[in-house]
């Protein structure tokens, strides 16, 4: 990375600034206002929040809010070369998605803080080597959707419905009751049409992914607490510790004290003989 420099700016209503033709990378953070930004002639309306990335070659302009300032932070940077890992160019988003800003911002109030925030910033010629990683994150979180596989179809609406469902009750409470009638209402569909959407989607009966759900808890709490595996099965809602060991067994091959014992020393969760794909509940992972 050749150089990075920037600031926070704080144009007045109205004002604009281009058109202009970038010769290098700016990442532009507005934090007030709703101004506009033109590029190639096609306009993209801004919010508080919205974070872009400019590169070389675009031709660019920003109409500033007419109503009122737009701060906004920001910092060119030049590299001489991109990591390998990360898409052509021609595949990167120009504003960052909902997901990429989450990362994105963070470092940008740090490296804005930390590097950037006199009114008159020298320019980092070459930049530090923590600074340069940080960027290097910012993009790859901006571009993370443009290399991203395909997501799986979402499971069908009452599956979804059901699931999404019984994920709230179970976050909420370890060890809520559940019976196949509370599910069929959370789905809005009879006990047997759920059954064999469960049994067409996920091969497996409503209660057997009750079962799993609980199974998926009990691991947590099996690597992370000193709980006997007495209060585990408790905590989790499984009538009595013997029916606990034979759902674990069941699922896991293998019994509950041993599979402690092999997550304390390594620390992988072992795979389970019934996986559910959170992201493929609508409502449940973010999309």
């Amino acid at each position: 990375m050749r150089y990075v420099h920037g600031g926070v700016a704080e144009p007045g209503r109205g004002e604009s600034l281009g058109p202009r033709v970038m010769q290098d990378y700016e990442w532009v953070w507005v934090q007030s206002g709703r101004p506009t930004y033109w590029l190639d002639g096609d306009p993209h309306p801004l919010h508080p929040g919205s974070v872009l990335l400019a590169r070389p070659g675009f031709d660019e302009r920003y109409s500033w809010d007419p109503k009122r300032s737009t701060k906004h932070a920001f910092f060119h940077f030049a590299v001489r070369s991109l990591p390998p890992d990360l898409p052509p160019l021609q595949r990167w988003p120009v504003l960052a998605g909902a997901r990429a800003t989450e990362v994105i911002l963070p470092i940008f109030q740090h490296i804005i803080e930390r590097w950037l925030g006199d009114p008159t910033p020298a320019t980092l010629r070459p930049p530090p080597p923590q600074l340069q990683r940080m960027i290097f994150t910012m993009l790859d979180a901006l571009t993370q959707d443009a290399v991203s596989a395909p997501r799986a179809a979402a499971y069908p609406e009452p599956v979804c419905r059901a699931l999404s469902w019984v994920m709230r009750t179970l976050d909420e409470q370890t060890d809520a009751p559940i019976a196949l009638r509370n599910l069929a209402a959370a789905a809005h569909v009879t006990e047997k049409h759920l059954c064999r959407t469960f049994s067409a989607s996920l091969h497996a009966t409503p209660m057997a992914v009750v079962r799993q759900l609980r199974l998926e808890r009990a691991l947590v709490l099996l690597a992370r607490t000193n709980l006997s595996v007495q209060q585990v099965a408790a905590r989790c809602g499984f009538a009595s510790p013997q029916h606990f060991s034979r759902c674990v067994h069941a699922s896991y091959g293998r019994p509950p004290t041993e599979l402690r014992r092999d997550m304390m020393s390594h620390g992988r969760p072992p795979r389970g003989s019934l996986r559910i794909d959170a992201a493929r509940v609508r409502g449940v992972m973010p999309t």
